[in-house]
């Protein structure tokens, strides 16, 4: 579990997934860790973000926001786009 604190929500978001890749979490083939939780909390400790990510078997894995139309990676709604969202 990794807990950042920011008080940018938006910024962090954008920048959240070049900085995942900085953590090094996954190997050249496959995830080093079983399972993994990062969650981005802001100035009063209120959660505004989180993915996490599970390998057993299948990998698995989630993300959410509370930032209106923003998401740290691609998703079917559009690149960091919340489905519904238009851009």
């Amino acid at each position: 579990m990794i807990i950042f604190e920011a008080s940018n929500r938006l910024a962090f978001i954008q920048s959240f997934a070049k900085m995942q890749q900085q953590l090094n979490l996954h190997g050249a083939s496959s995830q080093r860790y079983e399972r993994y939780f990062i969650e981005a909390v802001g100035k009063s400790h209120v959660p505004f973000m989180f993915v996490w990510s599970t390998a057993r078997g299948q990998l698995a894995g989630g993300q959410w926001s509370s930032v209106d139309c923003h998401t740290p990676f691609i998703t079917l709604g559009g690149l960091g786009a919340k489905p519904g969202c238009n851009g």
